[in-house]
Order: structure tokens, then sequence, then C-alpha cells
């Protein structure tokens, strides 16, 4: 399959596990933003082993993941938590994700993405992704999201 990144990806944002993720953010926050506790509570324990989670650290502007769900520790054949997207080493790619990161961070609101996984060699094909603004204190200061791995090829990545 050929590299390629969908930012606004209809597929990840009608994805049902994603959806039903969107919604249990949307049903314990309201109108506001997801908190660092929140996804410790029971009702998110199922998302956990697809959860990642990025603290924004300002003085080195980079976002530092602080958790990474087991399922995704496993598909990607190693753990990213205490990385930063720079540390990562993913070429091309570390653009892409900094801004998927960026955008749920400054715009403070849900971001879908789908992706190749073209940098990891596994018999997955692509990923769907969402990123929203998470606080681990008052103010909103990292990213939450979950990963789908879709394992068969997508007939038109445009859609």
């Amino acid at each position: 399959m050929p590299k390629f990144y969908k930012k606004d990806s209809v597929q990840a944002e009608q994805d049902p596990l994603i959806k039903e993720f969107v919604d249990l953010v949307a049903d314990t926050v309201g109108d506001g933003f997801l908190s660092f506790s929140d996804t410790q509570s029971r009702p998110f324990m199922k998302f956990w082993p697809r959860l990642t989670i990025s603290k924004y650290l300002k003085d080195s502007n980079e976002f530092n993941c602080v958790f990474f769900g087991t399922m995704l520790v496993s598909t990607f054949g190693k753990d990213l938590t205490k990385t930063t997207i720079k540390d990562r080493d993913w070429g091309q790619s570390e653009s892409f994700f900094r801004q998927f990161h960026e955008d749920a961070f400054t715009k403070r609101k849900p971001v879908f993405i789908t992706s190749s996984l073209h940098f990891v060699n596994k018999n997955y094909q692509l990923m769907h992704q969402v990123k929203m603004p998470i606080k681990f204190g008052p103010d909103v200061d990292g990213t939450a999201g979950i990963i789908i791995f879709e394992p068969t090829p997508m007939a038109d990545p445009g859609t």
C-alpha cells in the first residue's frame, strides 16, 4: 500500500469504536474538555488498549506520550510512553503526526485522520485515529485519542 495521510477523515469519524469513544467523552464532559482523571475511570477502561495520551511540553514545544495502550505497543512493536514525536524517528511521517496533535491541541476539538501503516511491518494496512484536547490540570495541556487498525487495504484513500 502506498504512503498516504488523510486529514478530516470521514472513515475515522464514522468508525464505530471511534464514535463510541467520542460519544463517551461528550457524555462525560459535555461542552468541556476531557481530563486525565476522566480517562482513568471505569467507562474508559474499554479503550485503554487503544488509548494514547500526550502532554504538551511548553519549554521544548513537543508532545510527550504519557500513556500508550497495550494494543498500540503490540502493533507498533515498541512502547512509545515517555517519547516525544521527534524521538520516534518516523521520517516524513513526523510532520504529519505533529500537526495532528497540534490541530487537536490548538483548535480545542476532535480531529480525525486515516493513514497508511507503511512505517510498521505488520499485517495492518490502515490506521484511523481521533485526537482531542485533554486537561492534566485546570487548562488544556495535551491530547488524547484512540487508534483503530484495519487489516485490509482501503480501495480509495480519498473518501
